[in-house]
């Protein structure tokens, strides 16, 4: 094979992994939500483009509020969708029209 042919296709292996890599985990705000399902959609502000419905996979633990010698007060947030305009990090499959996933918020409420 010549040289130069397996430079060009080296050279677009290359561009082709990180076109892949670079849209694995996206950050952008959240623009609706769903609380009954967990899922929001995100506007990514590289791009102007708006998610589909994405899953929250952060969840809230079930807190202890107080514990008596015979009882304990717990509380339970349900299901967790971030709020709108929060920024959220995500993290995409690495194939075409792949389906994401919201891992959690970045930094505190908008």
């Amino acid at each position: 094979m010549d040289r130069s042919v397996e430079i060009r296709d080296h050279e677009e292996m290359v561009k082709t992994m990180d076109a892949i890599l670079s849209g694995l985990v996206r950050i952008g705000k959240v623009t609706d939500r769903d609380t009954s399902s967990g899922k929001v959609r995100v506007l990514f502000p590289d791009s102007g483009l708006t998610s589909d419905w994405l899953f929250c996979l952060q969840n809230m633990a079930p807190i202890t509020i107080g514990t008596a010698e015979e009882h304990t007060h717990t509380a339970s947030s349900g299901i967790w969708t971030p709020t709108i305009n929060q920024v959220v990090a995500c993290l995409y499959l690495p194939m075409p029209d792949a389906d994401g996933f919201v891992l959690g918020t970045i930094g505190g409420a908008p």
